[in-house]
């Protein structure tokens, strides 16, 4: 048979090339989304007032999306959406925000999950400030750390910031191992509440309260927490050593782990130099070294593990510290933990 010739072949080809333009192409239809703002910032509200914002969700595809499932980032948020999206349409999600148990910046995210192939799911973003009825600055609670006779005086700023002017009308603790006062700064808006800690107060470590009685029938009796450290003399800058569970067979593959479980205790003397006359434990495998060796106001103790003394078992034993200081000759520390094979 004769081939074609290329006269022939040409029309052939321009004839074919015209059949695929006019036939049309079977693809799929398909949803796609098309988005507008994906953040809102709702600005400075008040606490306790609802924020609702909207997002709007377009389909220009040719098959109807589907918003499968949500899901949200931060408590407080919800949202109502219409699930089925026809082609050409568009829709709002209205987010909803309960700002009863939020103060200060907020950031919220809720994710769409859709059956857009192209864009399976999309983050929405919340994001102001919720300014608190009444607010505690820099925070609603004191830190003071003293020796034993000392007194220490610090205040913190109580603002209200609704529009009813506020009045104090009692102030109580929770014990009498401070003072309190406070002076108004901005009649009905601004007060100064000044803390001084009594110098009876014993060593030890205690979590008070001050409270604060308003005009403002609505709100509960305020607080703030007072924490006090009384230091003795000669202090330990932890009450006691715990090891949590350690693995004795991986201590002894892995020696150099000896150097993340060591512990360091500091132990500082108020005023003048102490000598430290001896440091013992009655637990057998720890290893001790305190330094400096000579007299010194402080002293770095540095507790460690001896891998070959190891035994299995609960750690319940102490360190005990003796030194020339007439007032504190000796000190203990309690030590805990747990040694697994």
């Amino acid at each position: 048979m004769k081939a074609p010739s290329s006269r022939t072949v040409a029309p052939l080809l321009s004839w074919v090339g015209l059949a695929l333009a006019v036939i049309p192409l079977a693809l799929p239809a398909l949803p796609r989304l098309i988005v507008g703002e994906r953040s809102v910032d709702f600005g400075h509200i008040n606490q306790g007032e609802p924020v609702s914002v909207s997002f709007t969700l377009e389909n220009s595809g040719a098959d109807p999306l589907v918003v499968e499932r949500m899901e949200f980032s931060m408590p407080g948020m919800n949202a109502r959406v219409q699930q089925l999206i026809e082609p050409g349409e568009s829709t709002q999600v209205v987010v909803t925000l309960d700002t009863s148990r939020l103060r200060g910046k907020y950031e919220g995210r809720m994710t769409l999950h859709l059956n857009d192939p192209v864009l399976p799911e999309i983050v929405l973003s919340l994001t102001g400030t919720v300014v608190p009825a009444i607010e505690f600055m820099p925070m609603p609670a004191l830190y003071f750390s003293q020796f034993s006779g000392e007194s220490q005086t610090k205040s913190i700023t109580l603002k209200n910031n609704r529009a009813r002017p506020l009045a104090i009308e009692r102030l109580s603790s929770s014990n009498d191992r401070f003072d309190y006062r406070y002076r108004e700064i901005e009649p009905g808006r601004v007060f100064e509440l000044t803390v001084s800690t009594r110098p009876d107060t014993p060593p030890g470590r205690f979590r008070d309260s001050l409270f604060i009685t308003t005009s403002h029938s609505g709100d509960t009796r305020l607080h703030v927490e007072v924490n006090i450290l009384v230091k003795p003399d000669v202090f330990v800058s932890a009450e006691s050593v715990a090891f949590g569970t350690v693995s004795s067979s991986f201590l002894k593959a892995n020696p150099g782990a000896l150097d993340f479980i060591r512990q360091t205790l500091v132990i500082n003397r108020r005023e003048g130099k102490m000598r430290i006359m001896s440091l013992t434990t009655d637990v057998t495998f720890l290893t001790l070294r305190a330094t400096p060796e000579k007299p010194a106001e402080s002293f770095m103790i540095e507790i460690g593990i001896d891998c070959a003394k190891l035994q299995s078992g609960p750690i319940n034993g102490s360190i005990t510290l003796r030194t020339d200081d007439p007032e504190n000759p000796e000190l203990v520390i309690p030590v805990s933990g747990l040694i697994t094979d």
